[in-house]
């Protein structure tokens, strides 16, 4: 069980991962080739890659393929990526105009951080399944 949690753990990082660059790709493009204010850079991304990154982590991390599971989760990973939303932009506002660290370094930081939490979240009350699409725990050494 160990082990299938770590593959899991491993495929929401990796997943996540996939999500947050695109977010920092289209941060970038929108604060410094678009010129808009990186608070709006970020809230703009952020609701480009929900889609994204619901369904990596549905379909892929977490292995939940049940269709009739779907508008459910869907609606509940809103409600947690909404509470992630305001939460990036707190945290952003404090890393860039109180602390004065770069927006980039500032969202890689409050990425990680946010990821850790929200993986015990969506693993226990969101995506709840003791499997992971294609690995079960006695075959659970590939990704």
């Amino acid at each position: 069980m160990k082990r299938l949690l770590r593959i899991m753990f491993l495929r929401y990082l990796l997943a996540g991962g996939t999500a947050g660059a695109i977010h920092l790709l289209l941060l970038y493009l929108f604060t410094d080739i678009l010129g808009i204010y990186y608070l709006v850079s970020t809230s703009l991304a952020l609701f480009i890659v929900f889609w994204i990154s619901f369904i990596l982590q549905k379909y892929w991390a977490f292995g939940e393929t049940s269709p009739h599971r779907f508008g459910r989760q869907a609606v509940y990973y809103f409600a947690l990526h909404s509470m992630t939303f305001v939460s990036n932009g707190a945290l952003m506002y404090l890393c860039v105009s109180v602390l004065g660290i770069w927006y980039i370094f500032s969202q890689v930081i409050v990425s990680l951080s946010i990821a850790v939490v929200t993986f015990f979240i969506n693993k226990k009350y969101i995506f709840h399944q003791t499997k992971i699409s294609g690995i079960n725990s006695e075959d659970s050494a590939s990704l």
